[in-house]
């Protein structure tokens, strides 16, 4: 099975499996009472105990669980989030996870993040990096590049954001920039629970407050799914052949010791 996961704004999800394909597109909308969650299957395939959940203002909300979704079908959800919460203007980001089931029942984390201005929209001075494409081979190393285009030093909050199939050690990180600089930090991905040849997006946040105002910035980076060497993918089946070899070169031993020899007084007989 091969799972494809795109985000923008929006998030695709395409799932390539036997019985078809689940492709899941989303987008958040600021209402003045919270948020409007959107999800449309665009597949030939339902999508099962479909359940959204958003991040937003450091608040969390669910919404209710839905056993099927079936294609060309859509599912909305008015999620309350506290607006004032938002102590300043600016652009903050709203994290949208979509839990489901395919018709296998496997478990996916679909994962898109948005950055939504609340009373001012805002243009950051601090960027994110990214490559075009990453590859985890069971772990592996992503680079971030900040650069930070103004006279201002600025200390600045990143984030390294992916679905929890991907395990990401310290994924936040405060990073100071002189004037005019750049910077690069590393971070360490762990494949928990994605399956092999997948896609998923991982997305680099940098967020700082100025001049009572939030600056955000956002990147996102394919994240492709490898089959790992198979001395770190199956141990349990190395140590298994170890085994047995072992156990073939006693058993040829212990056969040859069993042999009988020649009697004393005869030679042994030549063919």
């Amino acid at each position: 099975m091969r799972t494809i996961i795109a985000a923008l704004t929006a998030l695709t999800l395409a799932m390539t499996a036997r019985a078809g394909v689940i492709s899941l597109v989303s987008e958040m909308e600021l209402r003045p009472e919270g948020l409007r969650v959107t999800v449309t299957n665009r597949g030939d395939e339902a999508a099962r105990d479909v359940q959204v959940r958003v991040d937003f203002l450091d608040e969390t909300e669910l919404g209710s669980l839905r056993p099927e979704l079936a294609p060309d079908a859509v599912l909305r959800e008015e999620l309350p989030f506290d607006l004032s919460a938002a102590e300043v203007p600016g652009n903050y980001p709203a994290v949208l996870s979509i839990e489901y089931t395919d018709l296998n029942g496997h478990p996916f984390s679909a994962l898109s993040v948005q950055l939504l201005a609340i009373g001012e929209a805002l243009r950051t001075d601090v960027y994110p990096h990214l490559p075009r494409q990453h590859s985890l081979k069971g772990s592996s190393v992503l680079p971030v590049e900040l650069a930070n285009r103004g006279e201002r030093p600025r200390r600045v909050e990143l984030a390294l954001l992916t679905s929890k199939d991907i395990r990401v050690d310290d994924r936040e990180r405060e990073v100071e920039l002189g004037p005019w600089a750049r910077e690069k930090v590393e971070f360490r991905l762990e494949n928990f629970s994605a399956l092999e040849g997948s896609v998923y997006p991982a997305f680099a946040l940098v967020s700082y407050l100025e001049d009572g105002r939030r600056y955000s910035g956002l990147a996102s980076v394919p994240v492709a799914i490898e089959t790992p060497p198979a001395w770190t993918l199956r141990p349990v089946v190395a140590a298994a052949v170890v085994l047995v070899i072992a156990f073939v070169i006693f058993a040829v031993i212990y056969l040859k010791k069993q042999q009988p020899g020649p009697r004393r007084g005869e030679a042994p007989s030549a063919e």
